[in-house]
C-alpha cells in the first residue's frame, strides 16, 4: 500500500522509524522477525545484444535479522534475484555502519544507484554501483552544501539547517541523467514552526555531478517523477486529506536548465469523499490520491486511488481523455503497470483496466493474512504479476490469466513496513520486459 509520502527520517535513523505523513500514519509499523536467505547464489543473467544489457526481469530486496521480534530487523544485504524463476543470482552484503534506505535499476540494468548513509555519519549519498560485482562506479554527495540546495537557500534560506531527504528517483531511459525530488526543512518565520518543502532537480549520472537549478514545489507534499529524454515530468500533489483537492499538478522541466515548460492543473471528478479499502470495516473517508504516473502509447497516465484516469500529451500537457473513477471506494495501491493497452493495478485486490476503453476487465481477489498487505512489485510478462506479502516476505507470481497465486518462489526478504514506503521492492523489467 505504498504512497509517495513524506517519511521525516534522515537515511541513518530508519530503526526506530518515526514518519511525519498522514498517510503513513494508516499502516503499521510491524516489525516482522525473518530470517537471512539460505539459497546459493547462481550467475547473474547473461546480457543481451546490446552491450550490458540486462536480459530478464530482475528484483532487488532487503534481506537481514533481528535480534529481538518486537523491534525493527536490521538490514544486512541486498539480494538479487531472477523474478521468473525466485532463483537467487547474486548478493550484496551491508557493512553494520551502513545503511542502504532505496535503490533503482538504471538502464540497461546493469547500474544500481544506491540512496545510502552512515548510521553515525553526517551526511547522505547517491552510490552508483555496477553489476556484476558491485563495484562503486561513482559517489554523488547529498548534503545542504550541493549546488541545487544552495541555489533553492537564495529563496528559502532556512534550508540550509539540514540535509535534503531523498524522496523520489527516476534516471532517463538511456541512463545518462535523472531526476530527483527532495523534501527539505523550512522554517518561514524566525521561531516558527518548521514545515517540509518538496523540491527536484537533476543529477548527472556519466559525470556524477548535481545540476544547479532546484525548481519548488511550495503546494506540494508528495511528487513522483517521469524522466524522459528532453524534459522531466513531475507529478506534486498532497497527502490523502478529508477536503475537497485536485488531484495534483502536472509540470515539464528541462533537464539542463530547470525551466518550466509547462503546467497542467488535474482536477478531479470526484466530489465526495470516500471509504479507504475494501473491507466492511474500511469507512474512513477521505479524497483520492494520484499513483504515480506511468507513459502509455507514448503519453503520460495518471491513475489515482479511486481509479480515476487522466491521459495527458507530455509535449503540450493536455489532457487527451479524462475517465471518471471505476470505484466508489479508495481500493488502489502501490505503482500501476502496463502491458499492451491494460493497466494493472494492486491493492486489496489486483485489477486490470482496458486504458482505450477505461474498463475494468478483470478482478483478482488476493488472499487476507494477518497484518500483511499485497505488494505488486512488476510485470514479469504480459500474464504475470510479480507480487510480495509484507508480513509473509515472499515472492509469488498472479497468473493474469486465471487467477492463479502460485506457491511461495523465495522466501525471508525484509519487505514488511516500512520498506515498501521506500520503494522495495525494486523491479527492473529487463530488455525483454513488457
Amino acid at each position: 500500500m505504498r504512497d509517495r509520502t513524506l517519511p521525516t527520517v534522515s537515511p541513518r535513523r530508519t530503526t526506530g522509524l518515526l514518519l511525519a505523513s498522514s498517510a503513513v500514519l494508516l499502516v503499521s509499523l510491524i516489525a516482522a522477525s525473518l530470517t537471512r536467505i539460505g539459497v546459493p547464489s547462481r550467475s547473474l543473467p547473461h546480457l543481451g545484444a546490446a552491450p550490458n544489457a540486462i536480459v530478464r526481469p530482475l528484483v532487488l530486496l532487503p534481506v537481514g535479522t533481528t535480534d529481538d521480534p518486537r523491534l525493527a530487523p536490521r538490514t544486512t544485504g541486498l539480494v538479487l534475484v531472477d523474478a521468473r524463476s525466485g532463483a537467487i543470482l547474486d548478493r550484496h552484503a551491508i557493512a553494520d555502519s551502513t545503511e542502504v534506505l532505496s535503490a533503482s535499476f538504471v538502464s540497461p540494468g546493469d547500474r544500481i544507484v544506491f540512496y545510502t548513509g552512515e548510521h553515525t555519519g553526517p551526511h547522505a549519498r547517491l552510490e552508483v554501483r555496477r553489476l556484476p560485482g558491485w563495484d562503486i562506479e561513482s559517489v554523488v554527495p547529498i548534503d545542504a552544501s550541493i549546488p541545487p540546495a544552495r541555489v533553492l537557500a537564495e529563496r528559502f534560506p532556512s534550508i540550509s539547517a539540514s540535509d535534503p531527504t531523498l524522496l523520489a528517483f527516476a534516471a532517463e531511459p538511456q541512463g545518462r541523467w535523472a531526476a530527483v525530488a527532495f523534501w527539505s526543512l523550512i522554517t518561514p518565520k524566525p521561531d516558527g514552526p518548521s514545515s517540509q518543502l518538496v523540491w527536484v532537480t537533476m543529477v548527472d549520472l556519466e559525470r556524477a555531478v548535481w545540476a544547479g537549478w532546484a525548481y519548488p514545489l511550495p503546494s506540494s507534499q508528495a511528487a513522483s517523477l517521469v524522466a524522459l529524454p528532453d524534459r522531466i515530468l513531475v507529478l506534486g500533489h498532497e497527502l490523502r486529506t478529508s477536503s475537497r483537492r485536485s488531484v495534483g499538478t502536472v509540470v515539464a522541466l528541462d533537464p539542463q536548465s530547470g525551466e518550466a515548460l509547462g503546467q497542467l492543473t488535474l482536477e478531479s471528478a470526484s466530489t465526495t469523499a470516500k471509504p479507504l479499502g475494501e473491507g466492511p470495516d474500511d469507512e474512513q473517508a477521505t479524497f483520492s490520491t494520484a499513483l504515480d504516473p506511468v507513459l502509455w502509447n507514448g503519453q503520460l497516465l495518471v491513475v489515482t486511488t479511486d481509479l480515476e484516469a487522466f491521459v495527458i500529451d507530455p509535449s503540450a500537457l493536455t489532457v487527451t481523455a479524462h475517465y471518471p473513477p471505476l470505484a466508489d471506494r479508495l481500493v488502489a495501491a502501490g505503482r500501476p503497470f502496463i502491458t499492451g493497452d491494460r493497466l494493472v493495478v494492486g491493492g486489496g485486490a489486483v485489477r486490470v483496466i482496458d486504458i482505450s476503453s477505461w474498463r475494468l476487465l478483470a478482478t483478482h481477489p488476493l488472499p487476507q493474512m494477518p497484518e500483511t498487505w499485497w505488494i505488486a512489485a512488476g510485470l514479469v510478462d504480459q500474464e504475470t504479476l510479480l507480487l510480495t506479502g509484507t508480513r509473509e516476505g515472499c515472492l509469488r507470481h498472479l497468473d493474469l490469466a486465471t487467477s492463479r497465486l502460485s506457491a511461495p518462489l523465495a522466501c525471508g526478504f525484509l519487505v514488511d513496513y516500512p520498506a515498501p514506503l521506500f520503494g522495495w521492492p525494486v523491479f527492473f523489467a529487463g530488455s525483454s520486459g513488457p
